[in-house]
């Protein structure tokens, strides 16, 4: 598939379409500094596939402190 708005960010794509493909449940973390971009990713390359689906996917934010 191909996300022209997405730049340097194959091996992630990649990643998660091999996942999106999976027969089996699969659980992703993705983290990294903030504004870099997670959530757009995810939600670009899952929203699409998701709201299409009959599946119960869910793509949720977690705003998480460490103490």
């Amino acid at each position: 598939m191909s996300y022209a708005k997405i730049i340097g960010r194959n091996k992630e794509i990649n990643i998660l379409d091999r996942i999106y493909k999976s027969k089996k449940s699969e659980l992703v973390a993705i983290y990294g500094r903030r504004r870099v971009g997670k959530s757009y990713l995810v939600s670009e390359c899952f929203g699409k596939k998701i709201a299409n689906s009959t599946s119960k996917c869910k793509i949720t934010k977690c705003f998480c402190k460490s103490t």
